[in-house]
């Protein structure tokens, strides 16, 4: 059996996230985000959306399953963590990000528990954004 974490790093090692999604997909989304919701970004990889979110709340947190490429300042709370098994309580946070996290996964039933996870630590009433990658 591979490990997915080092095939994770390699992918995350040459990674650059597309214009488009920065600009069309993700900055509007930004828009809508209190600045005093908490913040969950899951596959957060370099932390790249996660330092953008962090401009407009206080409460931030990223995980992945890798550490690796997180930045190693700033105001984000990183956690390496499996995406399938958070170790959040349910309705923790007011908006949860999927960016381009479930096309790495190649298990059907490994994406169902991602997003269920997602819902459960969502708050009632918060924000679930996923973003498939093409």
């Amino acid at each position: 059996m591979k490990d997915f974490r080092n095939e994770w790093d390699a992918l995350l090692a040459s990674y650059e996230t597309p214009t488009i999604v920065k600009n069309r997909l993700i900055e509007p989304v930004f828009e809508l985000l209190l600045s005093d919701g908490r913040i969950l970004d899951i596959g957060c990889g370099t932390g790249y959306f996660s330092e953008r979110a962090s401009r407009l709340s206080k409460a931030v947190t990223a995980i992945d399953m890798s550490g690796q490429y997180f930045p190693k300042q700033g105001p984000v709370c990183y956690k390496v963590m499996d995406a399938r098994a958070l170790s959040f309580d349910s309705g923790s946070f007011d908006s949860v990000f999927v960016i381009n996290v479930l096309g790495v996964w190649s298990k059907q039933e490994d994406r169902r528990q991602i997003l269920s996870e997602a819902i459960r630590v969502k708050t009632e009433s918060g924000i679930l954004y996923v973003i498939l990658p093409s």
